[in-house]
């Protein structure tokens, strides 16, 4: 990235792309989250906290509740039967 971006962007150089790419992901309408193979919450954006309460310091590090483990089984094995 240019220096002249970086300074548009960022004039007192204190936010890097994390920060920027995070408040972006907060502006979306769209529930964002990312869960690990543990089902632990890794992530999830501010629409999280608009619609259900709970925030991301609330969600991080809590396990997904399971509300049909079998469906999501096949999702994430990509055989969801017709």
């Amino acid at each position: 990235m240019p220096d002249s971006a970086k300074n548009t962007a960022n004039p007192q150089g204190t936010a890097d792309i994390a920060d920027l790419v995070l408040e972006l992901v907060d502006h979306l309408d769209a529930m964002v989250a990312y869960w690990d193979a543990g089902q632990i919450c890794r992530f999830a954006n501010q629409a999280y906290k608009d619609w259900f309460g709970r925030g991301r310091d609330e969600l991080l590090g809590t396990m997904r509740i399971p509300c049909d483990r079998g469906h999501r089984s096949a999702v994430m094995a990509d055989s969801i039967p017709p």
